[in-house]
């Protein structure tokens, strides 16, 4: 797919967006990962916890409860999680689960961060520049005063810092983040580039490349931003000065206080040279500690920064979730006390004091505590009372748009608790994601007062089970969204305020932005300003949020409406229904409310044939005359397979997800418990509820998870082309989801060895073999190869065949797959098959699979052979046909149909760290073999030679049911158990990128990786 728009620069537009195509109302243009992101202070100790870098919601419904209802601090959840691990692992529960349950991972050095998983650690460590910022390792300031009075001039340069940040200014915060990243990346690049050897190639990612996503902003200075509303009346002029000086202050002391904060980090010698290094390169190009620079950027957060205010989790779990109402009750009704929905008023007004107030979370959690033992007993509300009361709150699932922040003095978190609320009934018992964001694309949106973009936060509406919407699956994402028809060639533009309001405070809003609205609106409105009344354009009610301004008055009387709550409405709400079945109603309605949502919903044409493929193989299933009752296992996985296909059928979305989490989930557990393909309606069906929950994920825009189940069908043997549109799609957009825009392009690039080079093939024939090459294979020059070449019997090696093959550059750059890739399942084995079947499979992202492996494996030229024994390092991906599933690689790659009847029927792709295993086997099919990175040693035996190689037969193996898989260990031969593999001759080659092996059909081979590697092999 080709983006729905393209970036322009013009003297009177400025930096701004057009649509590249026609764009329909509703369609999703693009979605976004934040640039940088800031957590409002205090919203974590409020029960949004999120992980640090991706700001996905983290810790499960059981944690968030704790944390909301006050009897768990957000300091303390750490405990809470070590306790429950410790649990589960006396209780031998299932790891699955344990790791849902959790769903989070600390700092390396517990300085009380929270991540969603470790990969999201390591990239805050490694490119977020948490290894800068990180408080972990600080010793606490009550440690180093004296008579246990502590001052700020005790505290480690980065504590006062961080302090001074709180008090003054929490978008300080948000600059040392920026900065942190910088100066560690390029800290980073130069120790990288003093450690390179001769042979090592790494693509260096220069400080220009770092700055640029954070300079292609207008960097209007912050003093001036802010005086700018009031500089033009010369009443203001001395407290303009003033505004100026201190601004300007600030920015003074917060840049000199971070400056030596990095230099008093504790660290060895190297680190603290090449961090003095990249500072003052930083220093000296961009005057990154100034107070110039700090104010730019400030500016530019006031100027172009959008406003956080993703829904919580909780919201959707709560209503859904019966067990978790039960399990948790005391927690919610706490949580409903804390939202003086019940309980007596005055008494709660009276203890929670300052609640409000985002700079004393420390009185907050006190306050809290109190509120909670000094509250009615929560006993006096039964489960099906809080049911009830839940059934009859305002809720708006609909999703909210995107507003910019626009008053650069005003704490976020004040604009949300002076009684401007925003939002609904649920984001009062549960508090939403709050804080500002920078976004690469979203921010170069030009304002509009009748926009035909709205900017909205991914939020999924679907269940798929207790825990789909918690984790790295759901980063924070900003989605834009055409609401008009828009034509090629036009520009892109959002609201920044609410563009409803009477054309003077519209003006007097958009004036902290530094100009003046010329729309055509504005123009018709300036002329009739002297009118009362002023009626809107456009018909814009559903969607028309100013997230930190005043809501219009219908929807602030329909709020006010609900907030007037008393003890009777949860006691009294009981009276011609239970509670349960009230709630179940009022979810079964806002399901059938959200299925006639239109907003960046799939279009027509993608959706038919997904729709199609699970109506179609779902009912040949059904209908399998094998469904016996031999088979009772699998009868649940056919009725969940009824429901969805009739759930789909009436495109009931909600429930379909339901049906098909839970069909996915117990369809792979009996391919899992039978370690092969069973029944092959299972995989069938499996296929079904992939697809079929896939599709329910892109319905809400959530792309990740929905690109996962897709892979899965891939993987298991589903032809892409069966839904490739809807695979495209998906495709698209979940790569845009994968990362932010700097995340991958910004770390240094280190290439994995180029093998191509004599010295390092030297070093790998003398260290990495068990013996020198005494048999070699038949070597041809690639040269002498045409058209109508064609091969014997006997295997031959091509040299430099594959030399102008773009992959073998391409794929040494282990940031090549990243950047498009990270995110995407593959199968990845363990371990060896020898004696016996001691190989495990996973799957894995590609990101989890080179962080985990591939990168510790590349930094070893040459991998000697490995014992049986030593198995914890070893990871494959084998014989997995990647080209299907990701087909843009096939363009790195040359189709070997230049040979005389050699025509590729499958193209499998082999990568993995060094050491692997191929056990002695053949193959049907003719081989042509390509080495693209790395090197691998390859043993060959003629099909005359089998009697001598002791093939495995036995129904008990699966791998051994074909009769070609040899017993005889390939270099670690044991000739007391199989005496006559001694006298078996065979053949052996070493093979470096661009060399091709021709492996003829049933010859025996053997394939040991030399060093990390990736092959490409042709079945013809």
């Amino acid at each position: 797919m080709k983006p729905l728009y393209s970036r322009k620069d013009s003297p009177t537009r400025g930096r701004h967006l057009v649509a590249s195509q026609n764009i329909s109302e509703n369609e999703l243009i693009f979605e976004e990962r934040p640039l940088l992101s800031l957590q409002s202070i205090g919203n974590a100790h409020r029960g949004a916890l999120c992980c640090r870098f991706c700001r996905a919601f983290v810790g499960g419904p059981d944690l968030a409860l704790l944390v909301a209802s006050g009897k768990l601090g957000r300091e303390n959840v750490w405990d809470y999680y070590h306790e429950k691990q410790e649990e589960y692992r006396i209780r031998n529960v299932n790891d699955d689960f344990c790791k849902a349950v959790c769903r989070m991972h600390p700092c390396r050095n517990d300085c009380g961060e929270i991540f969603c998983s470790q990969e999201c650690e390591e990239k805050h460590w490694s490119c977020g520049g948490h290894d800068l910022l990180c408080t972990g390792l600080i010793p606490d300031p009550e440690d180093r005063a004296e008579d246990g009075v502590d001052t700020d001039e005790s505290m480690h340069p980065l504590l006062q810092f961080k302090v001074h940040a709180v008090r003054s200014n929490e978008i300080l915060l948000m600059v040392a983040d920026l900065v942190a990243s910088v100066v560690s990346l390029r800290r980073k690049q130069i120790a990288l580039n003093l450690q390179i050897k001769e042979h090592s190639c790494v693509e260096e990612v220069t400080l220009e490349e770092l700055m640029e996503p954070y300079l292609d902003f207008t960097l209007v200075p912050w003093w001036e931003v802010a005086t700018a509303p009031i500089i033009s009346d010369p009443k203001n002029i001395q407290e303009c000065i003033q505004l100026n000086l201190n601004l300007r202050e600030l920015c003074r002391t917060s840049s000199k206080l971070l400056y030596d904060a990095f230099m008093a980090i504790e660290c060895d010698d190297e680190f603290h040279n090449t961090l003095c290094l990249a500072m003052n390169e930083c220093q000296e190009k961009y005057h990154l500690f100034s107070e110039e620079f700090f104010g730019k950027v400030i500016g530019s957060f006031e100027q172009n920064a959008i406003g956080i205010r993703a829904r919580h989790p909780l919201c959707r779990d709560i209503l859904e979730n019966s067990e978790l109402r039960i399990r948790r009750h005391r927690e919610i009704v706490k949580c409903i006390e804390l939202a003086e929905m019940i309980g007596d008023d005055d008494d709660d007004d009276e203890q929670r004091g300052d609640e409000g107030n985002a700079d004393d979370t420390e009185n907050v959690t006190s306050n809290n505590e109190n509120i909670l033992d000094n509250e009615a007993d929560d006993n006096d509300y039964s489960v099906d009372d809080i049911a009830s009361f839940l059934s009859g709150l305002y809720l708006e699932e609909q999703g909210m748009p995107v507003t910019r922040e626009i008053n650069s003095e005003s704490n976020i978190d004040d604009c949300n608790d002076d009684g401007e609320q925003v939002g609904d009934d649920l984001d009062l018992l549960f508090t939403p994601l709050d804080g500002t964001c920078m976004f690469h694309i979203t921010c170069k949106m030009n304002h509009s007062c009748t926009p035909n973009v709205i900017a909205r936060y991914s939020y999924s509406c679907s269940g798929g089970g207790e825990f789909a919407r918690w984790g790295q699956d759901f980063p924070l994402v900003v989605q834009c969204v055409a609401i008009k028809d828009i034509l090629q060639g036009e520009e892109l533009c959002i609201s920044y305020i609410n563009h409803d309001a009477p054309f003077e405070e519209r003006q007097k809003e958009l004036s902290h932005y530094g100009f003046k609205c010329n729309c055509e609106k504005c123009k018709r409105d300036e002329v009739a300003s002297g009118e009362e009344s002023m009626q809107s354009d456009d018909n814009m009610e559903n969607i028309e949020f100013d997230i930190f301004g005043e809501a219009d008055d219908e929807s602030q009387s329909c709020e006010d409406e609900n907030d007037d709550y008393t003890d009777d409405d949860v006691t009294n709400a009981n009276n011609d229904v239970d509670g349960q079945q009230k709630l179940t109603l009022r979810v079964k309605e806002l399901d059938q409310t959200l299925e006639k949502n239109k907003i960046a919903l799939i279009p027509v044409s993608t959706l038919g044939p997904p729709l199609s493929f699970v109506n179609r193989i779902g009912s040949q299933i059904m209908n399998d005359p094998s469904w016996t009752d031999s088979l009772h296992e699998y009868i649940e996985v056919k009725q969940l397979l009824g429901d969805v296909i009739k759930e789909l059928s009436n495109k009931n979305f909600c429930s379909l997800q339901k049906h098909a989490a839970y069909g996915e989930g117990l369809a792979m557990s009996l391919l899992k418990k039978a370690r092969e393909w069973p029944h092959s309606v299972v995989r069938e069906a499996h296929a079904c509820f992939c697809v079929a929950s896939a599709i329910c994920y892109a319905q809400d825009g959530n792309f990740l998870p929905a690109m996962k189940l897709l892979d899965k069908t891939a993987i298991f043997g589903v032809p892409r082309e069966t839904i490739d549109r809807f695979y495209q799609y998906v495709e698209y957009h979940s790569t845009k989801m994968s990362c932010s825009h700097n995340e991958i392009c910004r770390v240094p690039r280190v290439c994995i060895y180029d093998y191509s080079l004599v010295n390092l093939q030297r070093e790998v024939l003398q260290k990495g073999l068990v013996a020198p090459i005494k048999y070699p294979v038949q070597e041809l020059s690639h040269t002498s190869i045409t058209r109508e070449s064609s091969f014997g019997s006997a295997p031959i090696v091509i040299r430099q065949y594959a030399s102008e093959w773009p992959a073998l550059l391409k794929w040494r750059h282990l940031n090549y797959f990243l950047k498009s890739y990270s995110k995407r399942l593959v199968p990845i084995e363990h371990g060896f098959m020898f004696g016996g079947n001691t190989i495990t499979e996973e799957l894995m992202t590609i990101e989890n699979f080179f962080q985990r492996h591939l990168n510790s494996s590349s930094n070893q030229i040459c991998h000697p052979f490995i014992p049986d024994d030593s198995l914890d390092t070893i990871a494959y991906l084998a014989q997995h046909q990647l080209f299907q599933q990701l087909p843009e690689l096939i363009k790195d790659v040359v189709l070997p149909h230049i040979f005389n009847g050699y025509d590729p029927i499958q193209i499998n792709a082999w990568i993995g760290t060094g050491g692997t295993r191929t056990p002695l086997h053949f193959d049907s099919y003719d081989n042509i073999f390509v080495q693209v990175v790395g090197a691998k040693y390859v043993r060959l035996y003629d099909y005359s030679e089998t009697k001598k190689l002791y093939v495995i037969r036995s129904n008990d193996i699966s791998y051994a049911r074909q009769g070609n898989m040899s017993a005889v260990n390939c270099e670690k031969e044991d000739y007391s158990l199989h005496p006559d593999s001694i006298d078996a001759e065979y053949t052996e080659v070493v093979l470096f990128p661009g060399d091709m092996l021709y492996i003829p059909s049933k010859t025996w081979h053997y394939v040991r990786s030399l060093t990390t590697s990736i092959s490409v092999n042709f079945w013809c």
